[in-house]
């Protein structure tokens, strides 16, 4: 009965509204999440460091394993925060969240059964990913910039 007067298909977003966009999300909470998940992962490698964390276990429960369910929880904060305005970007994001998603649960499981092979394992995935964090984020401040 009533048309609507709606294009059968959108304009792509601009490169202006793009970095609004961009700029909103990192205002909004993405900047808080990008710090927190730094501070996390920059937690739980100076925790890892522990010379008696691979020798006490008490130690690695005590003082690894809440950083690992810290990493987890800023994640899950994140997977609940609106993806990145920017295809460039968001599927990297996504990918990050996930490889932090995995090592901190395998982290924590890791510390919980005193599995070491598992531990070392997850360090390597979350320092990796750690790396690629770097790169997002540098992708978001360049889009910021009009870059």
């Amino acid at each position: 009965m009533f048309a609507a007067a709606v294009p059968e298909t959108a304009e792509p977003a601009g490169p202006e509204l793009r970095r609004a966009q961009v700029e909103a999300w990192v205002r909004v909470g993405g900047a808080d999440l990008l710090g927190r998940m730094a501070n996390a992962v920059g937690d739980l490698a100076r925790a890892a460091q522990s010379g008696e964390m691979l020798e006490r276990r008490d130690v690695a429960i005590r003082e690894v394993q809440p950083a690992c369910v810290d990493l987890r929880e800023v994640v899950r904060d994140a997977e609940n925060y609106f993806p990145v305005p920017h295809p460039g970007v968001d599927p990297a994001w996504s990918e990050l969240l996930a490889g932090f998603k995995t090592a901190s649960a395998d982290c924590d499981r890791a510390v919980r059964e005193g599995n070491l092979e598992l531990f070392v394992s997850s360090m390597s995935t979350i320092l990796e990913t750690g790396r690629s964090m770097l790169r997002v984020s540098d992708r978001i401040q360049a889009l910021r910039t009009g870059g």
